[in-house]
């Protein structure tokens, strides 16, 4: 059995076939495979050196980052873990640490350069506000750049938990948030999950202080749009979460929930966008394109089903995509082990 070199930062792990002696013994006795990524190898490696004081190599971390990832129901046990291996240099240590920050800082700077740019030639300022152009009508003295009040959190959980428009009502998989967000405590990593739960706290208070929460006509409480990507960040690796299959149910009713909704129109004062709009409008094939594709006459029942199956063939290759590395891993341990000697290998 060989596989391709993989490609990891665990450079000990890097062999294509499994040793001669060391594959006859886990052929007998292996229990089960977990697989890890880049990123919990080196919170592992960070929790063993901000905690234990040790340095160790992010092949000697790969059993500690299957644990600290809540891969191994392990709940009431008293568990080992062998750490194997500190052949790690100094600069490279600092480069792992610190691989995150930097990674975050590089990804953001481009489209924030953008942003700014697009505010100078549009606006005339790199720091202008929406406040300062909006139209008089909708300001109100006495609050916060006129707009902003106390927050209530009885609106707070109108936007999350309405039906038909709220956030996690419109797009489920969300939910699942909080599961991500004990994975990413019992890492290392909690500043991240600290991070992202400030700016959704921030935001959905800074909503719900605004008399306009709702979004006007709108089949979304569009305003929440900026809480999302931290929402999403917080969600469950899908490799490594134990209910993988409630993952995909509720991930398939968001796209379909969002897939509806961008192809029948975004705007509407129904009280029911989903149930009472969207679905029904898309079964008749009443969808509201793009104006340019409506021009050249793309438009009706058959282009919306090109668009929905070519949709769904994206979302099913990024799944593909990101339940590879795992599957590959489950069908080389099924394949290296003689079911009569072994019943149950597998994670």
């Amino acid at each position: 059995m060989e596989i391709p070199v993989p490609k990891t930062i665990a450079d000990g792990l890097q062999a294509t076939t499994p040793g001669k002696l060391t594959f006859e013994v886990n052929r007998e006795l292996l229990d089960g495979v977990e697989t890890v990524s880049d990123d919990e190898l080196v919170a592992a490696m960070g929790f063993l050196f901000d905690r234990c004081k040790l340095v160790v190599e992010p092949s000697g971390a790969a059993a500690l980052a299957a644990l600290l990832a809540s891969k191994l129901d392990v709940e009431g046990l008293r568990v080992g873990v062998i750490l194997s291996g500190g052949n790690v240099g100094l600069a490279r240590f600092r480069e792992l640490m610190s691989s995150g920050s930097e990674r975050l800082t590089h990804g953001a700077a481009p489209p924030l350069a953008i942003l700014l740019i697009y505010q100078k030639v549009c606006f005339g300022s790199y720091l202008t506000t929406a406040a300062s152009l909006s139209n008089p009508v909708f300001m109100q003295p006495g609050k916060a750049a006129g707009l902003f009040g106390a927050p209530n959190l009885a609106i707070v959980y109108r936007i999350l938990f309405e039906t038909e428009r709220g956030v996690f009502y419109q797009t489920p998989i969300l939910l699942l948030s909080a599961a991500g967000v004990l994975s990413w405590y019992r890492s290392s990593r909690r500043g991240f999950a600290a991070l992202a739960i400030a700016n959704i706290v921030v935001y959905l208070l800074a909503i719900s202080a605004m008399d306009g929460w709702y979004g006007g006509a709108t089949t979304s409480i569009r305003y929440s749009i900026i809480a999302l990507p931290f929402f999403c960040a917080l969600l469950p690796d899908l490799r490594a979460f134990r209910y993988r299959k409630t993952f995909l149910l509720l991930f398939t009713i968001s796209a379909v929930a969002m897939l509806a909704l961008a192809a029948t129109g975004t705007m509407g004062v129904s009280n029911r966008p989903l149930s009472g709009f969207a679905y029904s409008t898309l079964r008749t094939g009443a969808l509201a394109f793009n104006p340019l594709l409506t021009s050249i006459g793309v438009r009706g029942l058959g282009p919306g089903v090109a668009i929905a199956v070519t949709y769904a063939a994206a979302l099913g290759y990024l799944l593909s995509v990101a339940l590879s590395d795992r599957s590959e891993v489950d069908a080389a341990v099924s394949r290296s082990v003689d079911p009569e000697r072994h019943e149950r290998i597998g994670s």
